[in-house]
């Protein structure tokens, strides 16, 4: 959309998959300058910008429409606010993920009780920390590209995240059980730093911050029409499915 409204005068290059490491580091490097744009996990910009941490409260957001009301005008403007002056970035949207479900290798979750031991790698938010504590689980905090190994080398038994990113990571080749715990809705704000916003001209700006919000209405239809699609591959590969009531 940038390259589209800009023509030729900006051109936009993406590394997906963690090829410029991990989200904390991106972070970083967008504060500073040395990257340009960021996509991550709101529950990995709160260790800078403690107080966005109110939208990774258990329970808070109940539903797509809860997610939406969060982040739009005119709590969007103020989340931003709180990110520009504890991050350091600015938030030029929000992409929804949907719900983040429980996965793990070693039984069903259908209670409270089951969840008991298992070992939960979680970002490096306290908030997901003190609510798998809280449940009795292990939580581990452990960087994004390394799950997968740790999952075959038994270091943790389970993580969560929505229907599309199980299945398009194939944790169902590791993961046999799929709990719908409904306990935090999955944020990902796509983040400039504010050095280099402010560098922009208000044209430039401009046109940023509408690709933003189209990419936000693009997400929201994504998860809508997709996710249902992601879990019936999950339960065709084999993952037991559990509402977890």
């Amino acid at each position: 959309m940038v390259e589209e409204l800009f023509g030729s005068e900006m051109q936009v290059e993406l590394f997906p998959g963690g090829q410029l490491g991990s989200e904390t580091g991106r972070i970083q490097d967008t504060r500073i300058g040395k990257l340009d744009f960021a996509l991550i996990d709101v529950g990995n910009l709160t260790p800078y910008a403690p107080r966005l941490g109110a939208l990774t409260m258990p329970y808070a957001i109940r539903s797509h429409a809860d997610a939406v009301k969060a982040t739009t005008v005119p709590l969007a403007d103020r989340w931003n606010a709180i990110a520009e002056e504890e991050a350091g970035v600015h938030i030029l949207s929000w992409l929804y993920s949907n719900f983040r479900y429980l996965t793990n290798s070693e039984r069903p979750v259908t209670t409270l009780e089951d969840i008991e031991g298992l070992k939960i790698r979680v970002p490096q938010n306290e908030l997901m920390l003190a609510t798998y504590e809280a449940w009795g689980a292990s939580p581990i905090s452990m960087s994004w590209p390394e799950v997968f190994t740790g999952f075959q080398q038994g270091v943790i038994d389970g993580q969560d995240n929505p229907y599309i990113v199980n299945y398009t990571m194939k944790f169902h080749e590791v993961q046999d059980y799929l709990t719908e715990v409904h306990y935090q809705y999955s944020l990902q704000p796509s983040v400039m730093g504010v050095r280099t916003y402010e560098k922009l001209s208000d044209e430039e700006r401009a046109i940023i911050d509408r690709a933003g919000l189209e990419a936000q209405l693009y997400a929201l239809q994504f998860q809508l029409t997709e996710a249902s699609k992601a879990r019936a591959g999950m339960e065709v590969e084999g993952a037991e499915v559990s509402t977890g009531r």
